[in-house]
This record gives C-alpha cells, structure tokens and sequence, in this order.
C-alpha cells in the first residue's frame, strides 16, 4: 500500500473485480481528489481502475471510459463523501464545482457523487474538456 496523498492511497483506486491491474494514479487527480476533500469532507473512490472485463459489464461505462488505464497511469474516479447524510445533489455540484476550480478535464454529476478524470487536453482549445449530468439527476425549482 502506498500512500498518494494526505488522504489517499493506491488500494483505493484498485479495479473492483479483483485482477490486480497495475497502473499508477494520476498525480494530478490525487491532487484533484485530495483538493476536493479537503474542502467537502471525508469521501471514498467508489469507482477507480477498470480492467476491460470489469469496464465492460458496468452498467453505463463509456467503451473508452477514462477508468481504463492508459500506458498504466489511471486518470480517472469516481468518489462520493462518506457521511450518507451529505450524498445529496447539492453536496455533489459543490464537490464538482471545486473539481471544475481544480481543473478537472472530465466532470460528471450525479445525484450522490461526482466522476473526475485528468484525460488529456488540448492546451489551448480546452474544447476535448468534457462535463456531463446524468439522467437521474432532476432539478427542483
């Protein structure tokens, strides 16, 4: 186990089927990450590697999801806070906009978490940036 950050460490990004891919994180999504708990709180990467198989039978992954490793550097995770009592909407965009003021390449929203990846960018264009919010997020005026 080695520690990444403060907060982090690499058994937390360790692809959920058990295969035992070997990558490294990142540094600028531990960063990221780490920059986000320190302002929201405790929270867990509830999605980090995926190996192709585990990628392939989550429901809603992209094909070339960014949680597949590329060259062996991961840059991408899912997180959501720790306390079940602050995993609502307005929680997660405050943990996106914080990301988005981190520099996040690639935001999604969802209801109780947040999907930040560090894909790269064309420096000058921004425009392969992506962000996103899911289906089931619903807006109440």
């Amino acid at each position: 186990m080695a520690k990444l950050s403060k907060n982090f460490s690499d058994y937390e990004f360790a692809c959920s089927c058990g295969c035992k891919s070997e990558f490294k994180v990142d540094g600028k999504l531990v960063n990221i990450l780490q920059g986000i708990r320190d302002v929201a709180g405790p929270m867990t990467v509830t999605s980090g590697c995926r190996c192709a198989k585990s990628n392939a039978a989550t429901v809603g992954a992209a094909p070339r999801s960014w949680h597949i490793p590329r060259k062996h550097v991961l840059h991408a995770a899912d997180v959501k806070l720790l306390d079940p009592t602050r995993r609502d909407l307005p929680t997660a965009i405050h943990m996106y906009v914080v990301a988005d003021q981190l520099d996040a390449h690639g935001l999604g929203l969802y209801i109780d978490r947040i999907h930040v990846d560090t894909r790269p960018v064309t420096v000058f264009s921004g425009a392969d940036r992506a962000r996103w919010i899911d289906k089931d997020v619903k807006w109440k005026w």
